[in-house]
């Protein structure tokens, strides 16, 4: 952490060494003013050749990404601020070439006049929150798809993401898959009770068309394997059934549409598996085992025998002292043997191949 958090800050003094070095060129005449990058002639062509200290936006994503190696709610608290920067910027922030705010307190990366966060920005600033492993994580994330979501016409009141400040804002970014999918893992990992609930409802909104979408934004494998690994890793005692049901519903999807984005990825079939075997339903388990190698033609891997090897063996060691009781314990026993054969016996055919 302390390397990300170094690296982080390191990216932004890069930004604003940057930044300082084009109102230097500026100051003394070397590159035109901002007004001639807005023109669209030739001579404002030429000069947007010239620009070449003036960050862009991807000089912002840049930092933005940084940050959100940091993990906790540092990196994406300050993905955030620069989301606030750019924002100002959009609304008519000039440049200048004003000394840095350096006071403690004060974010002090530069404002750049004209620079818009496109969808890279707030695509990266959910993936932040998502990394972050706080449990604000899912709220955060949609808060911001909420803003990309709100300009349902040409022009909308908006409120701001961070500040909740009422502003107007023409042609807001729109949401893709990817926005999508990051917010319901910013959902699946934030530890938060309806963090599966709250994931599944996006999916279920991508399925009838989210609002403010210029066209269906319809979810593909990564959502449903995401919004599956939330109700896995969830302590919510129906979390099996409910991820089988996903799984269920994406195999329906995909069968009548064809569509290779829908087909199920080997984690759709392993979080359905490991939803089961962590609430000890060892036979719910391996049936997904069986549908995984027969309808989706994929190979176990080491951490779905490992899963079912400790299901089996905690089974068994919950067992009474009866003469039913110890049947039972004895064939989970060998049930366990029987499954660590098939994993070495796949782990061999592997090498051979």
């Amino acid at each position: 952490k302390e390397q990300a958090l170094e690296a982080a800050e390191k990216a932004e003094s890069v930004l604003i060494e940057m930044y300082e070095k084009y109102l230097e060129d500026l100051k003394i005449g070397k590159v035109p003013s901002f007004s001639a990058f807005d023109d669209e002639n030739d001579d404002g062509r030429r000069a947007e050749k010239v620009r070449s200290t003036r960050p862009n936006i991807s000089s912002y994503n840049g930092v933005i990404n940084a940050w959100g190696q940091v993990g906790s709610d540092q990196g994406p608290a300050k993905a955030e601020m620069i989301l606030t920067k750019l924002l100002q910027s959009c609304e008519g922030v000039q440049d200048s070439n004003d000394e840095v705010d350096e006071r403690p307190g004060k974010y002090n990366l530069p404002i750049v006049h004209g620079l818009e966060p496109n969808l890279v920005t707030y695509n990266t600033i959910i993936n932040c929150w998502g990394k972050s492993g706080s449990m604000e994580a899912g709220k955060r994330a949609e808060a911001i798809l909420n803003f990309m979501n709100g300009n349902l016409f040409s022009k909308s009141y908006l409120f701001h993401p961070v500040t909740k400040e009422a502003r107007w804002k023409i042609d807001v970014v729109r949401p893709d898959v990817v926005t999508y999918n990051s917010t319901i893992n910013a959902w699946s990992k934030s530890g938060v009770p309806d963090g599966p609930e709250r994931a599944e409802k996006l999916l279920r909104m991508m399925l009838d068309s989210p609002p403010g979408a210029r066209g269906p934004i319809y979810p593909n494998a990564v959502t449903f394997a995401t919004t599956i690994y939330a109700w896995s890793s969830s302590s919510n005692i129906s979390g099996g059934e409910r991820a089988e049901a996903l799984l269920n519903k994406m195999i329906e999807l995909y069968n009548a549409t064809g569509d290779e984005k829908l087909r199920p990825l080997p984690p759709c079939y392993s979080g359905v598996i490991f939803a089961y075997a962590n609430r000890g339903a060892l036979k719910q388990a391996e049936d997904t085992a069986e549908r995984m190698k027969e309808e989706g033609g994929y190979h176990l891997s080491q951490s779905i025998y490992n899963a079912l090897l400790k299901g089996y063996a905690q089974i068994a060691a919950t067992e009474g002292n009866d003469a039913v009781e110890r049947s039972t314990a004895l064939s989970r026993v060998q049930k366990a043997a029987s499954v660590l054969a098939d994993m070495m016996l796949v782990g061999e055919e592997s090498r051979l191949s």
